[in-house]
């Protein structure tokens, strides 16, 4: 069976002129990128580097890798992503989910109606949007409990309480 892999992180840019690197975080555990840990960079086959440095800033991580060394180098890998494998992944609590986990989803109200697939997650800093669609039709739900009712990961679905307007109608 083919490995399974999760994006972690996107390569921005070049920092300096020594080889570092600017990244933004994708993950939720930026320790991940600390000193002497290894990130794996997604080629075919992805290749591990071990990160000499690195500073946290918020979504954004500054690391020099062992073996890159010039500008020249940092550059050529600007867009391209670190993953983990997925069974790396960090156990969450009960009733949490990775956003992966639930992209494609079919949402239903409570009343049972099919309203769509879930097709996008939008972070946000009160809470999570979850971006539904139908067809042409796109409805951004809060991802709060009060809309969120049910998520059956068994059976790929959410159920969504539609309060008056949320649906557009």
């Amino acid at each position: 069976m083919e490995q399974e892999w999760i994006v972690i992180g996107r390569i921005l840019k070049p920092r300096g002129l020594k080889g570092e690197l600017k990244v933004h975080l994708l993950t939720d555990f930026p320790e991940r990128f600390s000193p002497g840990k290894i990130v794996v960079l997604k080629e075919d086959p992805p290749v591990p580097y071990r990160i000499e440095e690195s500073a946290i800033q918020g979504e954004t991580a500054f690391i020099k890798l062992e073996g890159i060394a010039t500008v020249d180098v940092a550059e050529a890998l600007a867009g391209k992503e670190f993953i983990i494998p997925i069974d790396e992944l960090a156990p969450l609590e009960k009733g949490v989910y990775y956003p992966f986990q639930l992209i494609g989803f079919n949402a239903y109200t409570e009343e049972g109606k099919f309203i769509g697939v879930l097709t996008e997650i939008y972070p946000g800093g009160a809470h999570d949007l979850y971006e539904i669609r139908e067809g042409k039709k796109e409805f951004l739900v809060p991802g709060t409990r009060e809309f969120i009712r049910e998520i059956n990961l068994p059976e790929r679905k959410i159920v969504i309480h539609a309060r008056e307007g949320l649906l557009g109608d």
